[in-house]
């Protein structure tokens, strides 16, 4: 998936996709390319947030650091877990 220090968030599927406009985001980071599924057709239970470096997109032109890209990945793995293995 990611290095560890290029986590920006992990967020739980069930409450971070309650509000419109995150839905709205993550079609728009679909839409660019940006969001991996890695849930291998299961059932996600989080999304990680993660700073790839060096481009710059439409998607992420409102950052602060010209040199972030964005990466939403999909996993079937729980926040919990995801914590733990990063430690």
């Amino acid at each position: 998936m990611a290095r560890s220090d290029r986590i920006i968030g992990v967020f739980d599927m069930d409450t971070a996709t309650i509000a419109e406009s995150t839905k709205n985001w993550l079609r728009n980071a679909q839409g660019e390319g940006t969001l991996t599924d890695i849930t291998g057709g299961g059932l996600p239970k989080a999304l990680v947030l993660t700073d790839e470096g060096a481009r710059r997109s439409v998607y992420t032109q409102k950052c602060a650091d010209k040199h972030t890209k964005l990466r939403v990945y999909m996993t079937r793995v729980n926040t919990a877990t995801i914590r733990e293995r990063a430690e």
